[in-house]
């Protein structure tokens, strides 16, 4: 199954997008298609573990541990990516397509 990243620069979202036109209604649904059946719809068992996982994986750690963790993780990120996050705000407009799709709402202005 692609990861939802794959999926959306896979997908019409993505291309219409960089055409400069918005994303969203049915082509953006479709273009995530694979990725929502995966993921949005998770079976009780998953939605059980995912929830004690987090109360337990999580429960001592401070908040200064949590903003070390983080940042060592950004740190690897970007040693595997040198441009990660050089433009977030690219790279956030194919998600929020695809957030909007989802929701029914429509291609933002």
């Amino acid at each position: 199954m692609p990861t939802r990243r794959e999926a959306v620069k896979r997908g019409t979202a993505n291309r219409a997008h960089r055409r400069g036109r918005g994303a969203g209604g049915a082509g953006a649904a479709q273009a995530v298609a694979p990725y929502i059946g995966g993921v949005l719809n998770p079976t009780a068992l998953w939605r059980e573990f995912e929830a004690r996982d987090e109360r337990e994986t999580y429960a001592d750690l401070t908040y200064e541990q949590a903003l070390r963790r983080f940042a060592a993780l950004w740190a690897y990120a970007r040693e595997v990516n040198p441009s990660i996050g050089e433009d977030w705000e690219e790279d956030i407009q194919a998600d929020l397509a695809v957030a909007r799709a989802i929701n029914g709402l429509p291609p933002a202005a």
